[in-house]
């Protein structure tokens, strides 16, 4: 649709195999097929691995739903470092930058862990999740020195649990607090697609409307255009971004073979009336997701642009690890766009579980890289 429009042109790339890590492909062979679903948001029989490997069928009526587990437990990393990552806030029509921000951020697997030990689980899980997530805005305005931690039930049909560290405030609310419509920093982000889907399985119905091929942002780093910013403390720069409102990052895309899900909200407040995601067969990573709004208007697309870790930074070399290393949400209605650029290294031995303790929020005293 776009680029009918003339809004960008699309460079195709080479087809990469984006293999993930080889004690993934073990576990899933191991484990492969056991996993089950129970009711909805539940997963049983899960060790390590894929929970469901084999395609999906347009006979299972829970194919859906199987595929966002799938994407749930990809192969991501057991750990995460992203000491920097930059948002812009764009106007799609004049290509004004409105606001621009600075984060750094890290995530960590508590369960089903691969690669980096303790395998297959830490040994201090308080939360009882599958992981978290940490982020601290660092320049941003007003908003700098707020902070997110974000756990990841391994019991989906759980609230959510996380806190939001607000420094005007000086206290902490309960990310449950929030509505549903409320962006992140005021951005075109909700909190349920910042890089992919991130939101409860249980909140959305899953239906499975098919596979083909279809170009996607997936890509090697050291095949594209980039800027001359350079990351603080490592030899990277960061992707560029061209196109209508310079809202489309400046990336290859490959022709990859991906399954097309709908999702459909189940919340009455949910600010979406539907998703259609473009699931990578191969990494199960939703590289590309169209939004449609409560009216079932077309509203946002977002873009997740994925490098191949071989062609990144030396430290994600072998990790067999998709590396998110460009985003962009484009809203289309109210015609600005959000792009993301960020520098995220895998399976970092440092991180460990006490990076995610509630109370440090706020405290100063979380360890700093």
């Amino acid at each position: 649709q776009f680029v009918r429009q003339g809004w960008v042109s699309l460079a195709v790339g080479e087809l990469t195999s984006f293999r993930p890590h080889a004690a993934y492909i073990t576990a899933t062979a191991q484990h492969g097929g056991r996993a089950m679903l129970g009711t909805p948001g539940v997963l049983l029989n899960y060790h390590g691995g894929r929970p469901f490997p084999g395609p999906p069928t347009s006979d299972d009526l829970r194919a859906g739903e199987k595929i966002a587990w799938n994407m749930r437990l990809m192969y991501n990393g057991d750990s995460a470092l992203i000491p920097e990552m930059h948002w812009q806030y764009r106007d799609l029509d004049t290509e004004n930058l409105d606001r621009a921000l600075s984060f750094e951020a890290r995530s960590m697997r508590f369960m089903y862990r691969h690669v980096i030990p303790p395998i297959p689980s830490v040994n201090k899980n308080l939360q009882n999740s599958l992981g978290a997530f940490y982020m601290r805005a660092t320049m941003a305005g007003d908003l700098t020195g707020t902070e997110i931690l974000a756990f990841f039930d391994r019991d989906d049909t759980q609230p959510r649990k996380g806190w939001v560290y607000i420094p005007q405030l000086r206290r902490s609310q309960s990310l449950r607090s929030f509505p549903p419509s409320e962006t992140m920093f005021g951005s075109d982000i909700l909190p349920d697609d910042f890089l992919g889907y991130v939101g409860r399985i249980i909140d959305m119905g899953w239906r499975y409307l098919g596979s083909t091929y279809v170009l996607l942002p997936l890509y090697r780093y050291d095949k594209i255009v980039v800027t001359e910013m350079q990351a603080n403390r490592s030899d990277y720069r960061f992707t560029h971004f061209h196109g209508k409102g310079l809202c489309f990052p400046n990336i290859t895309w490959q022709l990859r073979y991906a399954h097309i899900v709908e999702g459909h909200p189940s919340l009455d407040d949910y600010p979406i009336s539907k998703r259609y995601m473009y699931v990578d067969a191969q990494t199960y990573y939703p590289a590309l997701i169209r939004i449609y709004d409560d009216k079932d208007r077309f509203w946002k697309l977002a873009i997740n642009g994925i490098a191949h870790p071989n062609s990144h930074i030396p430290i994600n070399h072998e990790t067999g690890a998709p590396i998110i290393d460009s985003a962009s949400v484009i809203d289309v209605i109210n015609r600005r766009c959000t792009t993301v650029q960020l520098l995220v290294q895998i399976n970092i031995d440092d991180i460990k579980v006490q990076d995610f303790d509630p109370a440090d929020l706020g405290s100063g005293r979380r360890r700093r890289r």
